[in-house]
C-alpha cells in the first residue's frame, strides 16, 4: 500500500497469509493477480530457483 502497509499473498491460492489490509482494499490487486497468476508463478520460479 502507498501508506507502507504490507500483506503477504500466496500465489497458488491467492490466500492472504499475513497482514491487516482489508480485502476490499486488496480487491484490485487480487483481481490483477488472478488474471496474471501464471506470470506471477513463472516469475517467482525464475527469481527463486
Amino acid at each position: 500500500m502507498q501508506d507502507g502497509r504490507e500483506t503477504l499473498v500466496e500465489i497458488a491460492s491467492l490466500s492472504v497469509l499475513s497482514g491487516r489490509i482489508a480485502r476490499r482494499e486488496l480487491a484490485a490487486a487480487l483481481a490483477w493477480a488472478a488474471e496474471n497468476q501464471a506470470l506471477l508463478s513463472a516469475k517467482w520460479e525464475e527469481l527463486n530457483p
